[in-house]
């Protein structure tokens, strides 16, 4: 029993594993409505992007982001449970699997919403391209959720944060050169290709 009390009173404390990452997660989760404020912010005022356009953008990153949250399903909920119990080979191979199947769901949920989608007719105003930028940021999505489980799974969730501020940073970086290039798919173009800057921010990440 004192035993017991003992560790609830070190959990507890200021300064404990448990608060450092929930100051972590807090952290993690100002940092990200603020950078995506930024974010339209940029594409809507600075860009020189018309209303359709900027519209079109949020289109597609909202389909991505539903994509990707379908596609994780609950492997983020397995890695959490079982890699703490896991050898250091044991965690990478769950890892590896989950990213795998997630990746290749992501892809088939992306171009099932296309074809369901023309043939709806629905699809009048998505181009072919703006479903391959939903697709690619599904699967990113999809690593980089992933990628925040094992952390949390770890204990360190201060590798979530470094890894969110990557993806903040490119995501204010990159919306006015691409637009600048003209590039199709600019809003959503932007927003897809933070996330692998941001999967790669933790790669050095090392289980202690």
């Amino acid at each position: 029993m004192a035993q017991a009390l003992a560790s609830r009173n070190r959990l507890g404390r200021p300064g404990s594993a448990q608060h450092r990452n929930a100051a972590f997660l807090m952290g993690n989760a100002i940092l990200g409505a603020a950078t995506g404020v930024v974010f339209w912010l940029l594409v809507t005022r600075f860009a020189g992007l018309g209303t359709d356009e900027v519209g079109l953008g949020y289109t597609v990153v909202a389909v991505g982001t539903f994509v990707g949250l379908l596609a994780k399903g609950g492997f983020d909920t397995a890695i959490v449970r079982h890699v703490p119990a896991s050898s250091l080979e044991g965690a990478r191979r769950l890892q590896r699997q989950a990213i795998l199947v997630g990746c290749v769901t992501a892809l088939v949920l992306a171009a099932t919403l296309a074809v369901a989608s023309e043939i709806a007719g629905a699809s009048a105003h998505l181009r072919p391209t703006g479903w391959a930028v939903a697709a690619g940021i599904g699967i990113l999505l999809v690593i980089t959720w992933l990628q925040d489980a094992r952390f949390l799974a770890e204990g360190d969730t201060s590798w979530t944060l470094r890894r969110n501020l990557a993806f903040s940073a490119a995501r204010v970086i990159l919306p006015i050169p691409i637009a600048m290039l003209a590039f199709p798919e600019t809003v959503a173009l932007a927003w897809m290709l933070a996330l692998p800057v941001s999967a790669l921010a933790p790669s050095g990440f090392v289980r202690k």
